[in-house]
């Protein structure tokens, strides 16, 4: 089930995902329902991982870098609370598959290689291990991160055909 659709540059909800309580208590949240969409808007970019934002691998990063980048000039109409936490952690929970959980941790894992890059020094007056780990991941690096996009374009392009039906139409509401 696809709970979000991105189209036209704006998101939108199926809504059959409104008989989840997460997204039906952010639903409910607004009298005005396109401020409720604006939200449903920063939960999927914040909580997709087809999302634009998905890069950010830090939860409070994305969140910054999603506000100041699509919603700057109108934060404001946002009720941004405990209810869109658990929404965001709902649309997680939904989507993660144990290969989207397996590639997650991959990308942190790569992310955490690459913070030991930045941290090491080569100490001159050593025995020049840490210059041969350093060309070790250098070397099986592009390897490593052939890999992480294969796998990522192949999570993607399944979860997109399962979204789909003949003629290459997206499924209606209630379509399964």
């Amino acid at each position: 089930m696809e709970l979000f659709v991105y189209e036209n540059s704006a998101v939108d909800i199926d809504p059959k995902a409104l008989f989840i309580t997460a997204f039906k208590d952010v639903w409910e949240k607004y009298k005005d329902k396109e401020h409720a969409r604006a939200e449903f808007g920063y939960i999927w970019f914040v909580g997709s991982y087809t999302s634009d934002f998905a890069s950010y691998l830090d939860g409070e990063q994305r969140r910054k870098e999603v506000l100041n980048s699509v919603y700057a000039s109108n934060q404001d109409m946002l009720k941004l609370d405990d209810k869109t936490e658990i929404a965001i952690a709902k649309l997680e929970e939904l989507q993660d598959t144990p290969a989207l959980s397996f590639l997650k941790t991959s990308l942190q894992g790569m992310d955490k290689v690459k913070q030991f890059i930045a941290d090491t020094n080569i100490n001159s007056n050593g025995d020049g291990r840490d210059a041969k780990m350093l060309m070790d991941i250098i070397n099986t690096a592009p390897m490593v991160i052939d890999k992480l996009l294969a796998s990522e374009k192949k999570i993607k392009a399944e979860a997109d055909s399962a979204a789909r039906i003949k003629g290459d139409r997206k499924k209606g509401a209630f379509e399964d």
